[in-house]
């Protein structure tokens, strides 16, 4: 489903469950924020491909956090893409995504999947891809998780974070964030 210019909601099915990636992509790039569940790769590309943007010009994923409806595809683009993919992540979920530490929910996986994160991300912080991603801090379904805010079309990717259970604050916080500036 697009959500504007340049932004598209991909829809991956995982036996019945709904799992919604964001591609983000212009002239120069395409940036996927969350990966799926395992297994979901070439369900992956091909939603990339049915919008018009190739698997091969991802050039970064950014993680809302660690779960592994979230990460779960992370292994298999790095392996696909090599090393011109970045990975970014908030620097508190850094470790549970690499591996270092065991995943907060239980995934019921064996060997749950894991990828190196190359760039940690922290509140505030800007960067400049797609006309600019402003990242928000928003703990609470796990430390680390983030929101993005899109400034060019004035969109909020929330990843989980009305889940948490304190969603409440975690809407003032984002209300906050983003100051005068309407979603």
């Amino acid at each position: 489903m697009e959500m504007a210019t340049g932004i598209e909601m991909l829809r991956l099915n995982f036996h019945g469950h709904l799992i919604h990636p964001v591609l983000l992509w212009d002239q120069e790039m395409a940036i996927l924020i969350d990966t799926g569940f395992p297994g979901q790769v070439e369900d992956l590309r091909a939603a990339m491909e049915n919008v018009g943007v190739s698997f091969e010009k991802l050039t970064a994923v950014i993680l809302t956090h660690q779960d592994v409806d979230h990460i779960g595809n992370l292994p298999e683009i790095v392996q696909q893409c090599g090393n011109h993919v970045k990975v970014y992540a908030h620097e508190l979920d850094k470790p549970y995504i690499q591996g270092e530490i065991p995943l907060l929910k239980d995934c019921h996986l064996d060997n749950p999947p894991k990828g190196k994160v190359d760039y940690t991300l922290h509140d505030g912080q800007e960067l400049p891809f797609c006309g600019t991603i402003r990242i928000i801090h928003t703990p609470g379904h796990t430390p680390g998780h983030i929101s993005l805010y899109l400034k060019q079309s004035k969109t909020l990717i929330a990843g989980d974070s009305m889940y948490s259970v304190n969603g409440k604050d975690q809407i003032l916080k984002l209300n906050q964030a983003l100051g005068n500036e309407r979603l």
